[in-house]
């Protein structure tokens, strides 16, 4: 029993150096973010200083909530214009859509990346490991070649990626089961199969089709762009990352039971 509570005060004394270091380190990672925004906004061909864009960005999200809710926030605050047209019009229509879609696609990202490895117990863990990547493809590739969703308009594609994601996830879950049991090893190697058959299953479609321009747009496609973003493609990526954040969060005990594994757990 008094070795128990002689033990105490270590305890406290090491979760207090843990929150300590915790918020140090996302305070770091904070200031290293808003310089990262900074400079991807400040750079480029058309050279901006930092405290026009910051200026601009304050203007027009005050505007934003004014418009939005009526209330009377220009009049409360006000910044006078010290930019140009031209300088307005790269910053806010072209430079930050780009930034902040680069900023929420990171860290959905960072978000998956951490799920997969919890899932498989491996840290080196990723999508393409579970086929999801190879999955999306074959959904994206699906709306370019035949034209699918095309109700959806500038969601087509994200909506076919998603079903094509969301169909591998099953198939390779499916595939894991064992007895009523997901088994880690079963699982990857479900995945890495499932990975290759939907890899070719791209090239197949890519290849075979008659469109002359579908193997580029594929291949465009599949390296990524943020270029071109404005701010109507930004809700949906918002919303998705949000809604799943809340329900890892929810399940962050699973996920750690999933870490330790069977046994520990």
């Amino acid at each position: 029993m008094s070795t128990v509570f002689s033990d105490t005060p270590s305890v406290l004394a090491q979760s207090r150096s843990d929150q300590r270091r915790f918020w140090l380190l996302l305070t770091g990672l904070s200031v290293l973010l808003f310089i990262s925004v900074t400079l991807g906004v400040t750079l480029g061909p058309v050279a901006i200083p930092a405290h026009i864009v910051w200026r601009i960005a304050a203007a027009e999200t005050l505007r934003w909530i004014a418009e939005g809710t009526s209330l009377p926030v220009t009049h409360w605050i006000t910044i006078e214009p010290d930019w140009t047209t031209a300088q307005l019009n790269i910053v806010w229509l072209i430079r930050f859509p780009r930034v902040l879609l680069s900023l929420f696609v990171g860290a959905g990202l960072a978000v998956v990346g951490v799920t997969m490895q919890a899932l498989v117990r491996n840290p080196l863990a990723d999508p393409y490991i579970l086929g999801i990547s190879s999955g999306a493809s074959v959904g994206a590739v699906s709306v370019l070649a035949f034209g699918a969703f095309a109700f959806a308009g500038i969601y087509a594609l994200s909506i076919g990626a998603f079903l094509g994601a969301l169909l591998t996830f099953f198939i390779v879950f499916l595939l894991a089961q064992q007895n009523g049991r997901i088994l880690p090893t079963r699982l990857v190697l479900s995945g890495v199969a499932v990975a290759y058959f939907f890899s070719g299953l791209t090239s197949f479609i890519t290849l075979t089709s008659d469109q002359r321009e579908l193997a580029r747009t594929v291949l465009a496609w599949l390296l990524g762009s943020l270029a071109g973003t404005d701010w109507a493609e930004l809700p949906l990526p918002v919303v998705v990352l949000v809604a799943g954040c809340c329900i890892l969060a929810f399940q962050a005990r699973s996920l750690n039971a999933l870490i330790v594994g069977d046994e520990t757990a």
